[in-house]
């Protein structure tokens, strides 16, 4: 298999994610590009002689960007790739950090003037390094107390501790993952955060926002994102919040970085000296680590521009079927709790969109809905969708579910919300993402039976039935049990004819029994 694909130019391959966008894992002391990039784990071992180049000026990330800068695309940014040659929108930033240009073959320092071509630029040019990162997205660890669907033992303790052999089977039939291979896992997925790890990385942070500051101040922006697992209640939250305070406290207010949300028509940051934090939470909270984190908002306001960001996307009982171990009237009471805080912060949902979630979606918005006219606050609405696992993508579900999105962009339609800081987190650009959505019964048949066998086994565990959580899917159930639109016409003749509900009936040859939801 090829690792790069050549393109024509480098307008098909340069992003500015490679130089500005790090992503820290501190629970396996790993430091990358972009959330979306793979294949790029860092040797630990690195870290005493590179210090701070480690985060984001490894020899493998000065590679990358020359590649880029030569119209080659690395299989680790395939994300964007899949998605540009099917002329979808990718999250791909063309161009250059400051003070660097590209223009046709060359590379133009407009500080200085000084030009070079491209096919002369070495891996010690310094268009190759990063001065400093204007996105940082940081997982604490992988702590979590939920285990939702489409997650993994990666991104969540729970699913390292408990139905990881339903869940390697989902992603891999044929893993034969046996008790020697689960225990490789856990020490994989394990929390295993070294002092060393901390130390450089607060020293690096400081130095790039508090020494090497940007003469170009419409660069001076940074947006701090703290992931997961789940952030909120990690016990590593507390400390990192309060050395992320001291040093941002520590640069004088005219220098320190904004949010990156721009006042185009006045050509300013809409937050001078605030950076934006934001905080993605799956909003189970229990009340102690709820309080501690409250508590230091105060003081996170004074300093940042605060976003509170919610990872839902369906409605009760479908919720927490989706995201197991979710308790949705603990959920909804920490969400108005959030949205009761008289503090300058914004609260929002950031939605993973998949095939189990549509039919919910409406209630979802009405609910939205309703908080919104309780609280009279902006409360935004950012899109994900769940393409991996590959079989709860949204376009396995048949035609029939489009009423669904249909009905979701009619009840965003009725409100309009202001003041919301992120121009992609109003409802407006929410029904533009829904519209982009389709459901129209394609999936190899492999991801129908993944999804069947994975929830078949997983609901004797949990002693449920996915049936009668969303007695309005029977359409999909029928799909992914093989049945044609042929065969459920003959199931429905016969069950007119008197056949009793579950019964087995020799349809084509076969014996299938009628769904039970009938």
């Amino acid at each position: 298999m090829k690792r790069c694909k050549i393109m024509n130019s480098h307008k098909s391959s340069l992003c500015t994610h490679r130089w500005g966008y790090s992503v820290i894992d501190f629970g396996k002391n790993q430091a990358r590009t972009c959330c979306r990039t793979k294949l790029n784990k860092e040797d630990i071992n690195q870290l005493s002689e590179l210090k701070g180049d480690y985060f984001l000026n490894t020899k493998y990330q000065l590679e990358r960007r020359l590649e880029m800068l030569h119209g080659i695309r690395d299989k680790s940014c395939e994300t964007c790739w899949l998605l540009e040659d099917q002329n979808f929108q990718s999250p791909r930033r063309y161009g250059l950090p400051r003070p660097w240009k590209v223009k046709d073959d060359k590379v133009i320092n407009i500080k200085t003037n000084e030009e070079i071509a491209i096919k002369d630029i070495t891996i010690d040019h310094p268009v190759l390094r990063s001065a400093k990162p204007y996105m940082i997205e940081v997982n604490l660890s992988n702590h979590c107390d939920m285990s939702c669907l489409y997650c993994s033992p990666h991104f969540s303790s729970t699913w390292a501790s408990a139905n990881t052999d339903l869940w390697a089977k989902s992603i891999n039939p044929n893993w034969n993952f046996g008790p020697d291979e689960a225990k490789k896992l856990k020490l994989e997925v394990n929390d295993q955060n070294l002092e060393d790890f901390n130390s450089e990385f607060w020293a690096w942070f400081k130095n790039v926002f508090d020494v090497n500051k940007s003469e170009w101040t419409g660069d001076n922006h940074l947006r701090l994102g703290i992931l997961g697992g789940e952030p909120i209640n990690n016990p590593r939250l507390p400390q990192f919040i309060d050395n992320l305070c001291e040093i941002i406290e520590s640069i004088p207010f005219d220098q320190r970085p904004h949010s990156g949300y721009w006042d185009h028509e006045n050509k300013k940051p809409h937050h001078p000296g605030k950076p934006l934090i934001w905080f993605v939470t799956n909003g189970n909270t229990r009340k102690n680590h709820l309080d501690k984190f409250i508590d230091r908002l105060p003081r996170l306001c004074k300093l940042f521009t605060v976003e509170i960001s919610l990872s839902i996307e369906s409605y009760k009982e479908r919720a927490e079927y989706i995201r197991m171990n979710l308790d949705w009237d603990r959920f909804d009471s920490n969400v108005r709790e959030y949205l009761s805080l008289d503090l300058p912060l914004q609260v929002g949902f950031q939605t993973s969109i998949n095939n189990l979630c549509l039919s919910s979606m409406p209630d979802f918005l009405r609910w939205v809905v309703e908080l919104y006219d309780t609280y009279n606050k902006p409360i935004f609405l950012k899109p994900n969708v769940v393409n991996d696992p590959d079989h709860y993508r949204v376009e396995m579900l048949p035609a029939s579910f489009m009423k669904y999105i249909i009905e979701s962009i009619d009840i965003l339609k009725t409100r309009d919300p202001q003041g919301i800081s992120d121009p992609n987190g109003n409802w407006h650009s929410y029904s533009k993402f829904l519209a982009t959505l389709r459901c129209d019964q394609k999936g190899e048949w492999s991801q129908y039976e993944k999804m069947r066998d994975f929830l078949e086994e997983l609901d004797k565990r949990r002693n449920l039935d996915v049936r009668d959580v969303f007695p309005e899917m029977w359409e999909f159930w029928n799909i992914i049990q093989g049945i044609t639109e042929e065969m459920w016409e003959e199931i429905q003749q016969a069950q007119a004819e008197g056949f009793a509900v579950e019964e087995s009936l020799p349809i084509h040859g076969k014996q299938l029994g009628i769904p039970k939801l009938l």
